[in-house]
């Protein structure tokens, strides 16, 4: 009896290995160790379409330009590989920055495509109910940070993309579909939502954030979240997924709707 103490001494003395987890790898079995609930965003429609109509002249005009480009990309742009969004999302994304930046406020948007989010070995994240441990690492499809355009930030952003965080005033994660060819467009982007989730804690662990807002798209299909500290723990708010009915009658409204919400 005495020997079966010893070793079960001996195995509580070893130390648990912490799991590595690369974000693209993360599956709901991993957010249920994480230990990180859900709750939903309510948008009430109208108080959303009056959001939408808050753009001055000149930014509504950059919409009406992102229209064109987003129906001549649909026009000449082959969309039946998995890559497809991308000039979507890149232009969506690039009006997204000229509209944020505003010279008077010297507020400025720069935008990190492939951004790594973590050193190679990973943030490490617990569950602060059970104590379970992982670490995740990996990059982001898009990091959109909004900053104050002044010399001293400068420097940051053109000598470390580790630094930019440590500089932004706000900050936007964004992933890319890339499996819609064996799924629908919903479920092909519910499949990245553990990755997503993953990129926002390990940002918000990083750098001491108490919320995160990112989203998923396919283009057309966007799906907005907020990763926020509430009471020493983590929970995930999702709102209904904001659609682009792409085609010659494509209003300018919908449009509206998810540049406000990229922009919140």
């Amino acid at each position: 009896m005495d020997c079966l103490h010893d070793v079960d001494k001996f195995l509580r003395a070893m130390p648990v290995k912490v799991p590595r987890i690369r974000f693209s790898s993360m599956e709901g079995p991993d957010l249920g160790n994480l230990g990180i609930p859900w709750k939903k965003i309510i948008f009430v429609p109208e108080e959303l379409d009056k959001l939408a109509q808050d753009f001055t002249s000149q930014q509504s005009a950059e919409i009406r330009l992102l229209r064109a480009r987003i129906l001549d990309i649909h026009e000449h742009v082959n969309m039946d590989f998995v890559p497809r969004s991308r000039m979507i999302l890149e232009s969506i994304v690039l009006t997204l920055a000229k509209i944020a930046s505003d010279p008077q406020s010297q507020t400025n948007v720069a935008i990190f495509p492939e951004m790594m989010l973590t050193p190679d070995k990973g943030v490490k994240v617990t569950n602060p109910e059970s104590g379970y441990q992982a670490l995740l690492y990996g990059s982001v499809d898009y990091a959109i940070i909004q900053y104050k355009d002044e010399y001293q930030n400068k420097a940051p952003l053109r000598s470390s993309r580790s630094l930019a965080f440590q500089i932004a005033t706000g900050c936007l994660l964004l992933v890319e579909e890339r499996r819609q060819l064996t799924h629908d467009a919903a479920t092909a982007l519910e499949l990245h939502i553990p990755e997503a989730i993953g990129q926002a804690l390990a940002l918000a662990t990083s750098t001491n954030r108490e919320e995160v807002r990112f989203c998923l798209s396919n283009g057309n299909l966007w799906l907005f979240y907020i990763l926020k500290l509430r009471e020493g723990k983590w929970w995930t708010y999702d709102a209904l997924p904001q659609q682009l009915e792409v085609g010659r009658d494509m209003s300018d409204s919908s449009l509206h709707v998810i540049m406000k919400l990229l922009l919140e």
